[in-house]
């Protein structure tokens, strides 16, 4: 019994942990209508060539916060409240880069095969090319007890870059261009 409950609790401790490298510490900068004034903040603890979008499709003021920063990768959170941290409920999307995986975008980024969820966007994953010819995956988000963010990702000299909106922050049928022109502004700022 005691095993047992040491795994659990072993369990849940490296479960928040997790969780906690997403979450801003309190003295992380936060940013207002702007994700690459965090550039400074970011290029000082990663080795990877920031991406950065100057255009994200909010309709009102939006926040940016550094979620995660590591030599390998780096994650902004975009929400609607300074205080959001990343929760879904006022979270507008994220920004990511880092080193390209062995896993296809679709292995590490898609939606469950065979999955039929009760809500999801009207659009279809699929392949865009953007700014200088480069292909990108769009994601569509699916709703189950939550709801997942649409993405669009895409690889750059051996990295990783993701651009996502959470569900319904714009209609469906702007989705795949509002998360675009995002990826593209991103291209075009990325530093070496």
């Amino acid at each position: 019994m005691v095993i047992i409950a040491g795994g659990l609790l072993l369990g849940l401790l490296l479960a928040i942990a997790s969780f906690s490298r997403f979450v801003p510490s309190p003295s992380a900068p936060v940013v207002e209508n702007s994700v690459t004034q965090l550039a400074q903040n970011l290029k000082s603890a990663t080795q990877v060539p920031l991406a950065l979008p100057s255009q994200v499709p909010a309709a009102q003021t939006y926040y940016s916060s550094i979620a995660e920063v590591q030599s390998d990768r780096y994650w902004v959170n975009l929400d609607v409240d300074r205080d959001c941290l990343g929760v879904a409920n006022c979270n507008l999307g994220a920004v990511s880069g880092e080193v390209a995986s062995l896993q296809t975008i679709d292995e590490q980024y898609g939606n469950l095969e065979g999955f039929s969820p009760p809500l999801k966007s009207t659009n279809l994953d699929q392949t865009v090319t953007l700014a200088q010819g480069i292909q990108g995956r769009f994601i569509p988000y699916v709703c189950g007890a939550s709801c997942s963010t649409s993405k669009l990702v895409w690889g750059q000299d051996g990295y990783r870059y993701l651009v996502s909106l959470q569900a319904r922050v714009v209609p469906d049928d702007q989705e795949v261009q509002a998360l675009i022109t995002m990826a593209n502004s991103a291209i075009a700022n990325r530093q070496p």
